[in-house]
């Protein structure tokens, strides 16, 4: 029985960004952690930065999303992201998103102007701080992270060790270790 252990991306890894930081570095720490190259806390494949405190304790994600959703602070006093989410889910016609926008006064700084305060925010100021349902065991079958993933719409759950997170699960680890079989070994190959 394959573990989250067995398929997760350690920590050591990832690449991280603190509290503090200003939006505008995390960014250009996102772009080579995608292009693959080396970062402060290691090479990443993945599209979202772990925030962690000076003791190195992970607090949250930051991610393309997390920054855009800052440029507009209204998004973030809806009910909830995952409230706006479900209505994105559900469809929207472009006049009806013309209409939300008009009612909820989304954007009513130029947008230049917005661009401009999101880079200047600190990274604690927009990360993602993941909820009781974003974190999995590492000894816990894949099959449950499988569950947890699809049934939570996730595209990654942190995997902790005790009260320490010591690693990352994506969906797309998942599919690769489904591609590879039981043993590993890439179902194309064998």
């Amino acid at each position: 029985m394959r573990t989250v252990k067995d398929l997760m991306l350690p920590i050591e890894e990832c690449a991280t960004v603190g509290l503090e930081m200003a939006v505008s570095e995390a960014i250009q720490i996102l772009e080579r952690a995608q292009e693959g190259q080396w970062v402060p806390g290691g090479a990443c494949k993945h599209r979202a930065l772990l925030v962690v405190d000076k003791d190195n304790r992970v607090l949250g994600k930051l991610s393309h999303l997390d920054i855009v959703m800052n440029m507009e602070p209204k998004y973030l006093s809806q009910k909830s992201p995952e409230a706006i989410a479900h209505i994105f889910a559900a469809g929207l016609s472009p006049g009806l998103l013309k209409s939300m926008m008009q009612r909820y006064s989304f954007w009513e700084e130029p947008f230049e102007q917005r661009c401009q305060k999101a880079l200047r925010s600190k990274v604690e100021d927009c990360m993602h701080t993941p909820g009781e349902n974003e974190y999995i065991h590492e000894g816990d079958p894949l099959e449950v992270a499988v569950h947890q993933l699809v049934i939570g719409r996730r595209h990654s759950l942190l995997v902790t060790d005790g009260d320490w997170v010591v690693g990352i699960l994506t969906l797309a680890d998942v599919l690769e270790g489904i591609s590879r079989g039981p043993e590993g070994v890439s179902r194309a190959e064998g």
